[in-house]
Formats: C-alpha cells, structure tokens, sequence
C-alpha cells in the first residue's frame, strides 16, 4: 500500500499519464493516513506545482474530499463539488461507500459519473472499506472496473493486516 502510494506521487511530480490508485480493505489499516499525506505533499508545493504537461494549477479543493461531503451534496442537488471533482486536476475521494454499508443506486450514479470523467484524465485516489469483490458484486461491476483501469493501481488489502502507529503487522489467521 504504502509503495503504491509513492509511486502514485512520483508518477505524478514526473508528469506521467494520470491514472486511479484505490486503497480497499478494512479500517485501521492506514488509507485515509496516506490520503492525508498525499494530499498535504500538494497543498504544501501548491503555490509552486503545476501540471508539467497542461501547466494547471494543481486543484481547487486541495486535493482531498470526504465521499460523505460529496454523497450529501449530490442528494441536495448542489452540483458544484461534483463538477470541481470531476474536473480537478487531483482528487482524493476518501471513505467511499462510509455514509452506508450499501450504497444507494444515487450515489452509485454519482460516483460512476466522477470515476468515468477521470479515468486516464486526471490523477484520482480512492480510499474504501470494502473490497473490490464487494464493490463488484453489490455496487457495480464499472466502478470495480474503472477502480484498476488505464494503468491504475488497486490495492485490495486483505482482512488479516492492520495498522498499529507507523508499522504495518500482520496478525496470525
């Protein structure tokens, strides 16, 4: 997880195609931990960092929003974050699927509509509490797609790793 992270932004300071990296498995495992570092790394160069191959600035919303934000003002009809999501430079969607266990067709909607735009235009990193399978057979089989499309990286951590402070263990099955 935590390589696929720095490879994520290496590929992005080079100036390399934008594709979706996707943290999944269960909580307490570091996701939204590497969301945040991710994030405050672009905030902190955001005066200086562009785009090197558009030359944009790096985003409106700096970077990383909660999926709950994003479920509710979609459901009050407010469409403008979605609309700044679809089209930041980089967005981190944290805690996809957190507002319920099972997501509504809406919000499903919602999210194929973002991970659709995105895909392969723009760099995108997903955290979730459930896995790929799960997101597969119970949301929808394009979002699990468009999750490891277009050179992605999709790391499905498995239910036996969690997190304690800086290290990662892995507890006997």
């Amino acid at each position: 997880m935590l390589y696929e992270t720095k490879r994520f932004v290496s590929a992005m300071q080079r100036g390399e195609q934008p594709y979706i990296l996707s943290l999944l498995g269960i909580s307490e495992i570091g996701k939204t931990h590497l969301a945040r570092r991710v994030s405050a790394f672009f905030r902190r160069y955001l005066e200086i960092y562009v785009d090197p191959r558009t030359q944009a600035r790096l985003c409106r919303r700096g970077g990383r929003v909660e999926w709950r934000e994003v479920a509710t003002a979609a459901r009050q009809r407010d469409w403008t974050m979605v609309e700044d999501i679809k089209h930041d430079w980089l967005v981190i969607l944290d805690d996809v699927g957190a507002e319920h266990q099972t997501a509504d067709a809406f919000t499903i909607s919602v999210l194929d509509q973002i991970l659709n735009e995105r895909v392969g235009c723009q760099w995108t990193m997903v955290t979730a509490n459930l896995s790929l399978r799960k997101i597969a057979e119970e949301w929808d089989p394009r979002i699990a797609s468009r999750l490891r499309r277009d050179g992605g990286a999709c790391v499905d951590v498995p239910q036996t790793v969690r997190m304690y402070g800086k290290r990662i263990w892995t507890k006997a099955a």
